[in-house]
């Protein structure tokens, strides 16, 4: 993969991941999370990404990993 398709794709990476977690204070990174994220980017694109991870991450990720919802 070329640099800049890299570091193109990173940056999405990071705006979805800074999207959901600042739109869901609930939540919070945690190791690995980033994999199941850019997967996500990498099939669908970075807008549906966007949706599909915050919906995957606010009903079913927040309890298989541990969040709680009183931190």
């Amino acid at each position: 993969m070329p640099d800049e398709q890299r570091e193109g794709l990173q940056e999405e990476l990071i705006d979805i991941i800074l999207q959901v977690l600042l739109g869901n204070p609930q939540l919070h990174y945690y190791q690995g999370y980033h994999d199941i994220v850019v997967t996500f980017l990498l099939v669908v694109g970075e807008k549906l990404a966007t949706a599909l991870v915050e919906k995957l991450s606010t009903h079913h990720l927040r309890y298989e990993r541990g969040f709680s919802s009183s931190v």
